[in-house]
């Protein structure tokens, strides 16, 4: 490992990235950031992944063989440091990895029983981001998880707080939202561990811009989005590029505004490399077709790849008949129309009756920024 710091420490020096430069990069003193490099100190987990991104910005492969040898270095409070910025970024299989062989540890110390209990939401928290476990599926196993979860660890509470809050995002319920992250928050001021303090108080700031944009305070909405993006401490480009698409949707009625900013979305997006950033790539671009939709723009040029967006385009461009046969068969499948789809597809008949129950349903979820539509659609 010493002689990777070393090569690593050496090439970073050469590009500018002084102790004094990274130390400011990590909220840090430079004697810390000389400690890391000559070992006299363990490396944080995110100082290192940062090192490292800087050091080998193209090669994803030599990044993950690195991380892979740093496991085994790693002390108790650095695994979860690890296990949160892994699974941030997005990267599910190293997480994977290294939660196996923490749950499957013979060790049974404290910080070993801890660990593990958090190596467990964090395999429930990959499963939702990469896509591999139904909304219904999360939700019952987040519930089931919360009650029979006996621990006093701050840590695991918090991340048991977070997987209730994503359970109730992904059915678009932005109400909760608010009244949770206000009971975490005094939770993670007592985070001992100041890397993973800064993961959790970024999440946070993401939940609460959504529920604020949904919930119409856009200016606040703004306000968080901009700290996000402005923070020099902050890692997660993935996390900006969202910051830059929720910014678009707090304009997403001044069409030149909206636009700006998801463009700004696409640029701050880093190399797809995983599911997670290639999942928030096909996000933007939904958006982004939404945008157009909305303002009839480009309507001979998109290709919505959301079948949801795909109807609402043909109910704007008068192919009412696949818009509906569509919203048909998603009903068919889930049992139920979404808010929006609800709106699409009252474009599509022209019934109010569907503009009607959109509304309701909008107000049932919190969403009162995107209740516009339906109602203007009723005047």
């Amino acid at each position: 490992m010493q002689s990777l710091l070393s090569a690593m420490y050496e090439d970073l020096k050469s590009n500018g990235y002084t102790n004094r430069k990274l130390a400011k990069r990590f909220d840090v003193s430079h004697t810390t950031v000389n400690s890391y490099f000559k070992e006299t100190s363990e490396f944080d987990f995110m100082h290192f992944v940062e090192s490292l991104r800087l050091h080998k910005p193209n090669n994803i492969n030599y990044r993950r063989e690195c991380v892979k040898k740093m496991f085994e270095q790693l002390t108790p409070v650095n695994e979860r440091v690890a296990m949160e910025v892994l699974n941030m970024y997005g990267e599910y299989g190293l997480q994977k990895q290294l939660t196996a062989k923490i749950i499957n540890s013979v060790k049974t110390t404290k910080n070993a029983r801890i660990n593990k209990k958090i190596a467990s939401i964090y395999d429930l928290l990959a499963l939702r981001l990469s896509g591999r476990i139904s909304n219904d599926d999360f939700f019952v196993e987040t519930d089931k998880m919360r009650n029979s979860f006996k621990t006093s660890n701050n840590e695991a509470k918090i991340l048991s707080g977070f997987a209730f809050i994503y359970a109730q995002l992904n059915f678009g319920d932005y109400r909760m939202v608010s009244q949770y992250t206000n009971q975490l928050k005094p939770m993670i001021d007592d985070v001992s561990k100041d890397t993973i303090r800064k993961s959790y108080s970024l999440r946070i700031k993401e939940m609460e811009s959504m529920s604020a944009q949904r919930g119409n305070d856009l200016e606040t909405a703004r306000k968080l989005c901009f700290e996000i993006i402005n923070d020099e401490t902050n890692p997660y480009d993935c996390m900006k590029s969202l910051a830059y698409c929720t910014l678009a949707e707090t304009h997403m009625m001044d069409y030149e505004k909206a636009y700006y900013f998801l463009e700004q979305s696409f640029a701050t997006l880093p190399i797809i490399t995983n599911k997670k950033l290639l999942n928030r790539k096909g996000f933007i671009k939904n958006t982004l077709d939404f945008l157009n939709i909305v303002h009839e723009k480009n309507l001979d040029k998109i290709n919505p790849s959301s079948l949801a967006e795909k109807a609402h385009l043909y109910a704007k461009i008068g192919k009412e008949k696949e818009a509906i046969i569509i919203l048909e068969e998603l009903e068919k499948k889930y049992g139920s129309l979404s808010p929006f789809q609800k709106y699409y597809k009252g474009l599509a008949t022209g019934d109010k009756r569907f503009f009607e129950e959109s509304i309701a349903d909008f107000e049932k979820t919190g969403d009162f920024f995107y209740i516009s539509l339906p109602k203007m659609a009723l005047k």
